[in-house]
């Protein structure tokens, strides 16, 4: 259990540890763009109870469902000329690459039972090592069993984890474009994208053929996809699991839009199942029950949204919505070199004859299967998929390249009401020009999503980032005879297109680069902030998530160290101040969780996590931790804090690596603006060598760092 509790605070902590430096490190003074904390930034997660998920701010973000696509090419007499990428819809489930919670020899004490570690990491991969369940086994027969009918290919060559979401390797070495697995149209679900809503419609598809039980030629499907663990969609998430999202804008709105479109969906599917019209009936027992009858459609409706594809139709025909079986069982890339890509192969009519998966090289026996669901930023993965790009480091850049298909909104600040800039009369024509040619609207009104820059892309000189910063805070001065209007435009091609990485060669330009470093450094400070926040509470539920001795089935291993004083700031069990028989305090039977906030002399101040309350108890009633196993829930739990948490921190690395460069620059400028002010030579030679350095190997470390992810971009 402490090896889990140590995995995620080092997922957390690059963050955590980030923003203790640079929050303590900030002492330059405020600039004349006004620091404006809105309310709607605030992370609000004070309380253990249970929180209504919020509405969150509108985001520019792809639209709800089947973002993968399967691309058709024109083919003739039925040969595959090309292979075509394609983005598969992931297995709704959790995904971290590997390992995120492997217990280590030099982490764990003596105390730790690694059965609990072996637990969360079963909910979080499949194990090859271990044989899967018979149930499990007698689906994954009956599945393979009725594809081989169908025609399909391969299945011989490959091992699937039937018990996990996702999980394919190969049995034999195959070589590039080899077809390792094929699988026949007539195996397919699939509904016409000309539908109204193709995801509604092909769900339907889903739970009505189900409904025909044994009667119905998909059932071996059915059932194998009915029994695949979906918990981890954050669809089944609680609502303060799903609070954890609020710190990442794009994972918080899309989860917003998508819990809203799934309830509407239920709404009109459960109408349609009640309805006289209805193709197939509910059973019965769905019928009397209307909270069993909404599950089933939100099972078949998370199906859809996290295994669907999008077929590519041919010139002027609609495409597909489909299922398709096992080809959506594959694990997700997010590295930029797939295992597998997906193909349709067609006849001479162009109509699809099957959907094959090729190898993208030679692979040798024993790899994983992988392909990329959607080249997505890390919160809209987690949102559809389940899933969270992981690192198997923590440090910064380790974290930036555990997705090079990542993109983050970065909201820019300022405040419409006391800026210095907004006195002069050019400041509404600054604010029109952005709207018009750099696509960023800060005038009052404007939609949030206008006010984002996109990173990385935007952290390059030839990004809007620093010379939106730099247009901000630079003065407007018209020439004679030249209008505000001419002015502002001309200082906008400057900054925007002609001497977008102009070293500052004066003193005033020195300044305005120092000022404009400051603004862009805040609006990333700004949007850490919420990470840091969510981070604290995610790791104060983390250590508080142990079973305790009141708990059905909890097996106790009470700690022995009753020295209240080495548990300042720890979770442990302690008797609490109860009613005597007299009316006064006596020492507790029962003993509960509460955190040490001190100890002062014989007593210590302890606050108990069920209701808060603090007492002052002698030390010797604080018997140390509780350590037990973990119930089921409490697991499912830990897993989707640890997939919370990575999702966050491949987000917050990029921001923190754009702040670390402005902040780095402002020092850089600052030291050579005071060399200049102490006229010594010397100094300020040195000051302009440093200067000179950092301003050129500024981008060929952006470049570097983020090479792949603006490759994959482009």
């Amino acid at each position: 259990m402490a090896a889990l509790v140590d995995q995620f605070i080092q997922l957390h902590l690059p963050t955590q540890k980030f923003l203790v430096q640079h929050l303590q490190s900030l002492r330059q003074p405020q600039t004349n763009v006004e620091r404006v904390c809105l309310q709607s930034d605030r992370a609000c997660l004070q309380s253990d109870e249970a929180l209504a998920f919020p509405r969150a701010p509108v985001l520019l973000i792809s639209a709800l469902g089947l973002h993968r696509a399967i691309r058709r090419r024109h083919r003739a007499c039925g040969a595959l000329r090309h292979v075509s990428k394609c983005w598969l819809r992931a297995s709704a489930g959790f995904a971290v690459v590997d390992a995120p919670v492997q217990p280590s020899v030099q982490n764990l004490g003596e105390d730790v039972d690694d059965d609990d570690d072996e637990r969360i990491l079963a909910l979080l991969r499949p194990d090859w090592s271990t044989k899967q369940s018979s149930a499990g086994n007698s689906r994954l027969k009956a599945l393979t069993g009725w594809l081989k009918e169908r025609g399909c290919e391969g299945l011989d060559d490959v091992q699937i984890a039937p018990d996990f979401t996702y999980g394919i390797r190969l049995r034999k070495t195959v070589v590039e474009d080899s077809t390792v697995l094929k699988i026949p149209r007539s195996a397919w679900f699939s509904v016409s994208m000309d539908a109204a809503d193709p995801e509604a419609e092909l769900a339907w598809q889903l739970v009505t053929e189900r409904w025909r039980g044994a009667a119905s030629q998909y059932q071996p499907f059915l059932d194998f996809l009915w029994h695949l663990p979906l918990d981890m969609h954050p669809l089944n998430w609680t609502a303060l699991e799903a609070g954890w999202l609020k710190a990442s804008y794009s994972a918080s709105e899309s989860l917003w839009d998508l819990q809203r479109t799934t309830a509407d969906r239920i709404k009109l599917l459960a109408q349609r199942a009640r309805g006289s019209g209805a193709e197939v009936s509910p059973p019965a027992s769905l019928l009397a029950e209307s909270k069993r009858l909404e599950a089933e459609l939100k099972t078949a409706l998370i199906l859809v949204e996290s295994r669907a594809v999008q077929v590519e139709g041919l010139p002027g025909e609609a495409g597909l919505a489909a299922m398709v079986p096992l080809l959506d069982h594959f694990q997700h890339d997010a590295t930029g070199e797939p295992k597998v890509e997906l193909t349709t192969k067609d006849d001479a009519k162009g109509n699809i004859l099957s959907m094959d998966a090729l190898a993208a090289g030679t692979l040798e026996a024993g790899t994983e299967l992988t392909h990329c669901f959607e080249p997505a930023g890390s919160g809209l993965l987690l949102v559809r998929y389940g899933y969270a790009p992981w690192s198997a480091g923590n440090e910064v850049e380790d974290l930036t390249q555990a997705n090079i298909y990542s993109e983050l909104p970065l909201q820019v600040h300022v405040a419409q009401e006391e800026l210095d800039a907004k006195r002069v009369s050019a400041w509404p024509i600054k604010l029109r020009l952005l709207a018009e040619r750099a696509d960023i609207d800060l005038r009052p009104g404007a939609p949030r999503s206008a006010k984002c820059l996109r990173l990385p892309q935007d952290m390059l000189a030839t990004g809007r980032a620093v010379p939106l910063a730099r247009f901000l805070c630079y003065p407007v001065r018209a020439a004679v005879g030249q209008s505000e209007e001419e002015a502002c435009e001309n200082l906008y091609l400057r900054l925007f297109e002609e001497d977008v990485n102009k070293v500052p060669d004066t003193m005033e330009l020195l300044k305005l680069e120092r000022e404009a470093r400051d603004l862009a450094g805040y609006w990333c400070e700004k949007q850490l902030q919420p990470y840091n926040d969510v981070g604290d509470r995610m790791t104060t539920d983390v250590k508080t998530m142990r079973a305790t001795k009141e708990m059905p089935g909890a097996t106790s291993q009470q700690g022995g160290d009753t020295d209240a004083g080495c548990w300042i700031g720890e979770v442990v069990m302690a008797h609490y101040k109860a009613k005597g028989p007299d009316g006064g305090k006596v020492k507790s039977k029962q003993v509960r969780e509460a955190r040490v906030l001190g100890v002062d002399g014989q007593n210590a101040t302890v606050q108990f996590l069920s209701n808060g309350v603090r007492h002052q108890v002698p030390c010797d009633w604080v018997l140390g931790p509780e350590r037990t196993k973990v119930d089921d829930k409490r697991l499912l739990h830990l897993a989707r804090a640890s997939l919370a948490s990575a999702m966050l921190a491949t987000e917050a690395a990029c921001l923190e690596t754009f702040y670390t460069l402005c902040r780095d620059m402002y020092d850089c400028t600052t030291k050579v603006i005071e060399a200049c002010e102490g006229n010594d030579e010397i100094i300020i030679a040195a000051a302009q060598a440093e200067f000179q350095i950092a301003w050129e190997e500024e981008q060929k470390q952006l470049r570097t760092q983020f090479e792949s992810t603006l490759d994959a971009r482009s």
